[in-house]
């Protein structure tokens, strides 16, 4: 039976998912970070509610700590509009976007080479790797990674610039002649071919989100054409859940017949097992989630010591994803679940605001950003280490290549006054 406490916090995230629709009506934009953030995260509690609250009822505090992050979120983004707005009513330098197109060409050549190698490598250490298992060979991939600790040594570190080549490529592609798409839909093959390595799917939506992202974005705010369609919104996201699908039943986590129920829990199961496992437990971890690439930095050089992330009470057989919320809940309990969501709010809407303005350098920056955005409701996927990389990637590529303008095609002629984006 439904307690008040869900029924309240229901009614309160639904007001905030009209906002969230609001926000994306005015702007035009289902990319807006309010709205990639807060649709799943109200998906996932709409799930719980009508499909598993029954048997798996969730506290008073879990119920109070989502709508803060919620809530906390959308003020950032609102927050920083203010800001955006009075610091940007200026115009757009007139070469920026070009510049910034010759820097991406000039740096996708090395990125490439240096991608392709880390492909092969990592293909060699899978089929060691799926070929010495106890079971399938698909199996056997995500076993190793999961259970044994095995890695594919320096390859998902290269496998970095090969992503990033996809990105930068995408975002140009109308702007070169020489570059096809089905150059860049072949190097996108090699990288999603990557992501089954270890078979993990948040591997593959990375890449499926990201490289959507970068067409997107690219499109509508360098080239001011309209992609979107609701169609293709609708084909992209069953493109997701077959790929969510087909990794499933080759790890053998679920039949074919039930795998519609292992979608399902997989979409609402987070904030229940947060309920379980995180929420009993607040301020234990004294930031080293959030800040875990840094302090990883620190163990490499020999400057920190060594840290596990232990939860008590979980076990290998629990599920272990716990929504967005356990990073600031762990390391500095209710305070730091505020705090932490108003400041990713104000950034990303920061971040996408550049974006909108047509800047390169933003709209790929934010590409990579949809990715954590969206999968808040699943997991805290900012303090991954591959952020560093990427920001290296990306910084480097901007550094490193003159300043050269670049004539760019398009249909519509760019507009030099920045648009400021809704939140």
């Amino acid at each position: 039976m439904t307690t008040l406490n869900d029924l309240y916090t229901l009614v309160f995230l639904t007001a905030l998912a009209i906002v969230a629709a609001a926000v994306a009506r005015k702007n035009r934009d289902i990319t807006h970070p309010v709205v990639v953030f807060f649709g799943p995260i109200y998906l996932q509690y709409l799930l719980y509610f009508f499909l598993y609250s029954d048997e798996h009822r969730i506290t008073s505090i879990t119920n109070v700590l989502l709508l803060l992050g919620a809530a906390s979120f959308m003020l950032g983004a609102a927050f920083n509009h203010i800001l955006f707005h009075i610091a940007h009513m200026g115009k757009i330098k007139p070469n920026v976007m070009n510049i910034g197109i010759y820097k991406m060409h000039r740096a996708r050549k090395p990125m490439l080479y240096i991608g392709v190698t880390g492909f092969f490598l990592g293909l060699y250490y899978a089929y060691d790797m799926g070929t010495s298992g106890p079971s399938s060979f698909f199996f056997n991939l995500r076993y190793a990674a999961t259970i044994e600790g095995a890695n594919l040594g320096a390859a998902p570190y290269l496998l970095l610039f090969l992503h990033m080549w996809i990105i930068f490529s995408i975002c140009i592609a109308p702007a070169i002649r020489r570059l096809k798409s089905y150059q860049v839909g072949l190097i996108l093959m090699l990288l999603i071919i990557s992501s089954l390595f270890t078979m993990a799917r948040t591997g593959l939506f990375f890449t499926a989100i990201s490289s959507a992202g970068a067409f997107y974005l690219s499109q509508r705010y360098l080239y001011r054409k309209t992609p979107e369609s609701f169609v293709n919104i609708i084909i992209f996201f069953f493109t997701l859940t077959g790929l969510f699908i087909l990794v499933a039943v080759l790890t053998q986590k679920a039949e074919i017949s039930d795998v519609f129920d292992s979608f399902l829990a997989y979409l609402a199961f987070p904030i229940i097992s947060f309920d379980k496992f995180i929420a009993p437990n607040p301020g234990i971890h004294n930031g080293h989630n959030i800040f875990y690439p840094f302090w990883k930095i620190g163990e490499l050089f020999g400057l920190l010591p060594t840290w596990t992330r232990v939860i008590p009470g979980l076990t290998t057989t629990d599920f272990n994803a716990f929504t967005y919320l356990n990073a600031p809940y762990l390391d500095f309990g209710k305070q730091g679940v505020g705090i932490l969501s108003f400041a990713i709010g104000a950034t990303v809407s920061f971040i996408y605001g550049n974006a909108r303005s047509g800047k390169p350098f933003y709209i790929a920056l934010y590409s990579l950003l949809l990715f954590p955005l969206f999968m808040a409701f699943y997991e805290y996927q900012f303090s991954l280490v591959s952020w560093i990389y990427y920001m290296i990637i990306l910084v480097g590529s901007y550094a490193l290549t003159p300043k050269r303008p670049m004539e760019i095609r398009q249909t519509a002629p760019l507009k030099r006054k920045t648009t400021v984006p809704s939140a």
